[in-house]
């Protein structure tokens, strides 16, 4: 039987020695992202490195064979604790379930974009679909309707615009460039 293009990434993740939680989450990506490339990179790196002082402490006494991937693992939560990829909050609307203080691959990922930005302006994490309009477009159909009609309140379009702000404060590439062209039609309202 033929093995799928996310079972394959998997093995492929698990190869280069991430966890099962790591791989499965990445596995949504394409091999050849750069962010990836790079992480896959800095994970051998990481591995070449630990199984130098493996051996060295398994030749002195100080480690058994059996326990090295147990060190492994540890080795990894400190690496995640230590640059803040933990989950943070908690999973919240349609986010996958990863409780509070797990480790986060997307937090990994995302500091391997700073390092290798993809090529487009939108990263692959951000490319999930969400359907129907969310509190903002529907805000700004009401605008729309309002700016027709002549007429919406000044405090509303306060309001509107703070939120407009915290999600331009979140937002990246091409979805920011969007937000702030519906924010300054928000300004242009009161002047």
């Amino acid at each position: 039987m033929p093995r799928s293009r996310k079972q394959s990434r998997y093995d492929f993740l698990v190869s280069h020695h991430f966890t099962p939680l790591e791989a499965r989450e990445l596995s949504t990506l394409p091999k050849m992202t750069p962010a990836l490339k790079e992480a896959v990179r800095l994970r051998d790196i990481r591995r070449a490195e630990f199984e130098k002082i493996a051996a060295r402490k398994i030749a002195r006494g100080v480690w058994s064979r059996d326990i090295v991937q147990k060190k492994w693992m540890e080795n990894l939560k400190r690496l995640y604790t230590r640059r803040n990829w933990r989950v943070q909050e908690g999973a919240r609307g349609a986010q996958q379930s990863m409780p509070k203080g797990s480790p986060n691959p997307w937090a990994l990922y995302r500091a391997m974009e700073r390092i290798a930005p993809p090529k487009r302006d939108v990263s692959p994490w951000q490319l999930r679909r969400v359907f129907g309009k969310t509190h903002l477009e529907r805000g700004l159909i009401f605008v729309q309707q309002a700016e027709r009609r002549g007429g919406v309140s000044a405090s509303q379009v306060r309001l509107w615009i703070s939120e407009k702000d915290n999600a331009i404060a979140k937002a990246r590439g091409q979805h920011r460039y969007q937000l702030v062209v519906e924010r300054d039609r928000l300004e242009r309202l009161l002047r």
